[in-house]
């Protein structure tokens, strides 16, 4: 597992350390050359590519414009040289030259961008910003905005942002990558890119690997819209930076002609990371062919701490896809908050060469179970509320304990039904699947039966075998005066609909 994500992490970065300063040394074409920081711009920008040209530009900016390029401006660059044609195809391309004088910053790039390759080798990119010499530079490039709109479809490796040595205050833009690539890259940073703010919206789609949000970019905050999708599909690939802020959401399926391989919405490298979520924040990966194989956060580092915390208490986030550690030892620390869960898994240390892994819900968070759960790390510790959901008596969030895990904690555990759950006397439900498990009798102690509105079920109307994890329903639930009660109110609903 572990060689997965790195050989997947390594393939990502692999495509964008090939990109050589682009159009140096080689024929090349652009549809506008900007040579002065002052330079007045047309309307449009447009190029289809000829035969035999290896770097190809919408506009290739050898200044670094002062105005940047504004909203009303449009770039559009057709490349259909076919075949292993290895030519790299630009939409807007600012390398920093010796020959020009060296510029602190440009304008914001506001254009609309629509870059379309048919080669199968090179590179396409929408944007390409470079302040990169040499590895004794270190000034930053300083944009203030990325905004409008990049669409990259390609059959060569793709990107829609490519930024090197640059510091963007906010990417505002949305961003379409498509292709059937090995590689497909929504925006990513070869060496040292800040950014403070995603508030796009981005799709990346297609190919045996992509990522939404690349390694090498320092990302403050997301509050824009990722979706990536492909064999191999990571939404966020954070790397080693310690923190990030996401009110938006992160999206990671893992689905392709080959199958679904493996998907996360979170992909960490760092010794510490702080996930922090705003009230509605979405993180989810989804595999097509196998839920296993999905991932909410993966980290890849020994001893890390990973942190999801919800910025107050009264934050819901929504949650799809498991837990995972690729090497040694890693914690997962749930904090503060409602977490709404899909599909809650972790795997058992060693299973395909996954790590150690212990998992903490603080005493400030709720995890709600809105399907099945299966727990197969080292240590589950439940300090706060662990929620399993019911709609019926066969409709309802089973949590499976296995793998040697140790399942205990100081919080406690709750059955939340649906207003319309009913059930008769001596009927049952299997609530825990205790496989090699070791429980903590004080947390499964606790364990309680209440309705979606917070209403106790009353104890002398249901028992719990913690030793088999089965619930024994005693006498009819609800009792048939209230169910009366509710039919009617339900009937009256429907007739004023109708009205």
């Amino acid at each position: 597992m572990k060689d997965r994500f790195k050989s997947l992490t390594r393939q990502l970065a692999l495509a964008a350390l090939l990109a050589l300063p682009a159009g140096l040394f080689a024929q090349s074409e652009a549809g506008l050359t900007i040579s002065s920081t002052t330079q007045t711009l047309p309307e449009y920008a447009t190029l289809t590519v000829s035969d035999g040209v290896v770097y190809a530009y919408g506009v290739k900016d050898d200044a670094g414009i002062a105005a940047g390029l504004p909203s009303s401006f449009t770039i559009s660059v057709v490349n259909d040289q076919s075949g292993t044609n290895a030519s790299s195809t630009y939409g807007y391309n600012y390398t920093r030259d010796l020959v020009y004088p060296e510029v602190s910053s440009i304008g914001d790039l506001m254009a609309t961008i629509t870059v379309s390759a048919t080669n199968t080798k090179g590179r396409a990119v929408g944007v390409y910003v470079s302040n990169y010499l040499d590895s004794s530079s270190s000034a930053m490039l300083q944009i203030n905005e990325i905004g409008g709109s990049v669409y990259v479809n390609a059959n060569c490796e793709t990107a829609g942002l490519d930024l090197r040595q640059t510091n963007v205050r906010l990417i505002s833009a949305d961003i379409v990558v498509s292709g059937p690539t090995e590689v497909n890259l929504g925006m990513y940073a070869l060496i040292g890119t800040t950014v403070g703010e995603y508030s796009g919206n981005m799709t990346v789609s297609g190919g045996l690997a992509a990522s939404g949000i690349g390694n090498g970019i320092k990302l403050d905050a997301l509050s824009g819209h990722v979706y990536v999708q492909a064999a191999n599909a990571i939404g966020m690939d954070l790397g080693y930076q310690d923190q990030v802020h996401i009110s938006g959401s992160v999206r990671a399926v893992a689905e392709h002609e080959q199958g679904g391989f493996l998907a996360s919405a979170i992909y960490t490298e760092s010794k510490t990371l702080q996930v922090n979520l705003a009230d509605g924040a979405v993180l989810s990966a989804v595999n097509s062919t196998t839920g296993t194989m999905a991932f909410a956060v993966v980290t890849g580092t020994a001893d890390s701490l990973v942190r999801l915390s919800g910025e107050n208490a009264s934050a819901t986030l929504n949650i799809t896809g498991g837990l995972l550690s690729t090497t040694d030892t890693a914690t997962v620390s749930i904090e503060t908050g409602t977490y709404l869960w899909n599909n809650l898994h972790t795997l058992q240390s060693g299973e395909m060469g996954t790590g150690t892994l212990s998992v903490t819900v603080t005493s400030d968070a709720k995890v709600v179970l809105l399907d099945d759960a299966s727990l197969n790390n080292e240590r589950f510790t439940v300090n706060g509320e662990l929620a399993l959901t019911a709609q019926t008596l066969t409709d309802f969030s089973q949590v499976t304990l296995d793998g040697g895990v140790t399942f205990s904690g100081e919080g406690k555990i709750t059955l939340v039904l649906d207003d319309l759950f009913t059930a008769t006397d001596g009927q049952q439900m299997q609530l825990f699947v205790l496989g090699s498990v070791m429980t903590g009798v004080e947390l499964m102690d606790t364990f309680s039966v209440l309705w979606k509105n917070g209403d106790a079920l009353e104890q002398e109307k249901w028992s719990f075998d913690a030793d088999a994890g089965i619930l024994t329903f005693h006498g009819d639930i609800p009792e048939p005066a209230a169910a009366a009660a509710l039919l009617g109110l339900l009937a009256l609903m429907a007739v004023a609909r109708r009205r």
